[in-house]
């Protein structure tokens, strides 16, 4: 009863959790970020004890470290890896927003059935989320997942659903699928950091909607260097014709 009692507390909440899975959004968050880091007034830095500000590129290293010695360095050194390290600021945001540990964030979404529930909602998200809005979506997903909770529906209405019917799901859908199974991995593996987020309805879904963020700007980074590419290599190859044609024409 507390949840309906702070419904509309908690959905509002929601709501700005889900605006903020749009990549330019969260972009646009860290430029405003970076401008108050740029200000000279001290700001507090938890990963320093000093409160004194890391340099980029230590921070860098120091992430790439993590990475190594939590999913293996031969994953961290592949393309998947290096990209994860590529928005590790994202990462590290989500961690110090839902105040749990920034290494143990990473194994748990590096793991071969998070990353699959994320790539999943990310595909569906890059070409639907434009339709639809945060504040509906996030009235749907609360209750829905209040029915699971209060026994009313299955949760395997969500997550055992077949592709061919997720085609026709909304956004609140698909949310409500990744908090279901994604928590349900995480009760399920039994691991003691990950025990420990385990907390109140408001403050666990949240986690895993600030999860997905990591997801949505994942696979515009993606979509970014594959749109990319191509332009990169026309340029390349245009720029050897004109390099070769300069030669010829002086010899």
């Amino acid at each position: 009863m507390e949840d309906l009692r702070n419904a509309r507390d908690t959905v509002a909440h929601f709501a700005e959790l889900i605006d903020r899975l749009q990549p330019e959004k969260n972009q646009l968050r860290r430029s405003a970020e970076q401008q108050l880091a740029s200000l000279p007034a001290k700001r507090h830095v938890s990963n320093g004890s000093d409160g004194s500000r890391k340099s980029s590129s230590k921070t860098s290293t120091s992430t790439h470290h993590l990475w190594s010695r939590s999913v293996g360095k031969s994953w961290a050194d592949s393309p998947s890896g290096a990209l994860w390290n590529h928005i590790s600021n994202t990462l590290e945001d989500v961690a110090a927003d839902q105040r749990v540990n920034a290494t143990a964030l990473k194994e748990f979404i590096s793991t071969p059935e998070i990353l699959e529930l994320g790539s999943e909602f990310a595909r569906y998200y890059r070409s639907h989320h434009v339709h639809e809005k945060a504040y509906w979506a996030a009235e749907d997903l609360f209750f829905d997942l209040q029915s699971v909770k209060q026994s009313d529906v299955p949760a395997s209405r969500w997550t055992r659903a077949r592709s061919s019917s997720r085609m026709e799901w909304d956004l609140a859908n698909h949310l409500t699928r990744f908090v279901l199974a994604a928590d349900a991995f995480r009760r399920k593996a039994d691991h003691a950091e990950w025990n420990g987020w385990a907390t109140d309805f408001s403050t666990n879904v949240s986690f895993y909607l600030s999860i997905l963020r990591c997801f949505t700007v994942r696979d515009a980074e993606q979509q970014a260097a594959r749109d990319s590419g191509p332009a990169k290599r026309s340029s390349h190859s245009s720029s050897s014709k004109h390099s070769r044609h300069s030669r010829e024409g002086s010899a």
